[in-house]
C-alpha cells in the first residue's frame, strides 16, 4: 500500500534567521511522500532567497508569492493550492522532529482519525520525549477542548484536507487559531492526541505574541472569544461559556489599561473602545465567570468602575514600566 501524500504548509515572513532549520526539519523526515508549499507572503529580508535555494535542491517544493496578508491569508492560500488530502501547517520559525510526520501518519491511517495532534516544546532536541500514548476524543469533546483554548496551535497537527475547507482562518486577525479550530473541531467524528513532543516551538522576542501592549492583538483575542458565545449557544456548549466570559473579562480589562495609558488612543480606536466596554458589561452577568478571574483584574475593575484617576495612572505606570513608547 503506498503512503499517502501529505502537504506541508509553511507561511513564510521576515525569518530569514529560522526558515533554513525548519525547511532542514521537514526535508530529513523519515516520511519523504511531501508536497512542500511555501507560503512567501511578501517579507523584504532574503527569507524567499534561501527558500528558492532550497527549492534548487528538492523538487518537492513549491514557492507561492503573494503580497502580504498575514499568517491566516498564507495558511487558506497553501490549502487552496494543496496537492495531498493530509495536510499540516509549520511556522517558518519552528522546527520538528524526524519521525513527526511518520508517526501521526500511521496512527491516522491505523484508527481513521480527521485530525491528530502532538505536544510541543521549546527544547532544541531530537529525542522523542513523551510516553507515545495516543488519547481519542470524540467530537463533543474535542469541540469543548476547542472552546476552552486547549490544543488549540494549528501547528503540531495533522488534518484531513477537506476540514480547512470547510473551515478557512480569519484573515486580519492575530491569534487566529482561537477562532478557528473549534470550528474545524465541529467537524470532525474522532481527533487523536499523541504524547510526543514532536514540534519545537520558537519563541521569538519580537513576534506578534510577544508585543503585548498593542490594541489590535489584545482586541483581536477579545473579538475571536466573543464570537465563540453565538456559537457556544447555538451548538448547545453551555458550560463552556463561563470560561469564554472569564477570557473576556481578563482580555477588556487588559484592553482598557491600554486605551487609559494613553487616551488619545480611545478617539483612534473608538469601535474597539465601545465594543470592549459592551463585552465587558455583558460578561460581567456570569457570576460563575467572575469567581474564575484572578484577583488582580478584580481589583482593576473596581477601579475602573469606582476611581478611574487611579486606573488611568496605573495603566500609564503599567505602559512605563513595560518600556513602551
Amino acid at each position: 500500500m503506498l503512503s499517502p501524500l501529505l502537504s506541508v504548509i509553511i507561511p513564510v515572513y521576515q525569518v530569514e534567521k529560522y526558515i533554513g532549520q525548519c525547511l532542514d526539519s521537514v526535508l530529513t523526515q523519515t516520511y519523504t511522500n511531501l508536497d512542500i508549499i511555501l507560503v512567501d507572503d511578501g517579507g523584504t529580508d532574503s527569507s524567499v532567497d534561501i527558500c528558492r535555494e532550497y527549492q534548487k535542491k528538492d523538487k518537492r517544493i513549491r514557492i507561492i508569492s503573494q503580497e502580504n496578508g498575514g499568517l491566516s491569508k498564507a495558511r487558506n492560500v497553501g490549502v487552496e493550492h494543496a496537492y495531498a488530502d493530509l495536510v499540516t501547517f509549520i511556522d517558518s520559525d519552528d522546527f520538528i522532529h524526524p519521525n513527526m510526520i511518520a508517526t501521526m501518519i500511521s496512527y491516522i491511517e491505523e484508527h481513521n482519525l480527521d485530525i491528530i495532534s502532538c505536544s510541543s516544546t521549546r527544547k532544541e532536541t531530537i529525542e522523542s520525549i513523551g510516553s507515545g500514548m495516543l488519547k481519542l476524543y470524540d467530537h463533543h469533546t474535542a469541540v469543548s477542548m476547542g472552546l476552552r483554548d486547549e490544543n488549540v496551535s494549528a501547528w503540531g497537527k495533522i488534518y484531513k484536507k477537506n476540514l480547512l475547507e470547510k473551515v478557512h482562518f480569519p484573515e486580519g486577525r492575530v491569534f487566529e487559531d482561537l477562532g478557528t479550530l473549534y470550528k474545524i473541531f465541529n467537524e470532525c467524528k474522532k481527533v487523536g492526541w499523541l504524547d510526543y513532543q514532536f514540534y519545537h516551538y520558537i519563541k521569538r522576542e519580537n513576534s506578534i505574541t510577544q508585543r503585548s501592549f498593542r490594541v489590535k492583538p489584545k482586541y483581536d483575542s477579545l473579538y475571536l472569544n466573543h464570537e465563540k458565545i453565538f456559537f457556544a449557544k447555538q451548538h448547545g456548549y453551555h458550560d463552556e461559556l463561563h470560561y469564554i466570559h472569564g477570557e473576556i473579562i481578563k482580555n477588556a480589562i487588559s484592553l482598557l489599561t491600554v486605551f487609559y495609558s494613553n487616551t488619545d488612543m480611545i478617539a483612534e480606536y473608538e469601535q474597539e473602545y465601545k465594543d470592549t466596554k459592551q463585552w465587558l458589561a455583558e460578561a460581567m452577568l456570569d457570576t460563575v465567570a467572575w469567581n474564575t478571574i484572578r484577583k488582580k483584574e478584580r481589583i482593576l475593575w473596581w477601579l475602573y468602575n469606582n476611581c478611574l484617576s487611579v486606573f488611568k495612572l496605573f495603566s500609564k505606570l503599567s505602559k512605563w514600566s513595560k518600556g513602551i513608547k
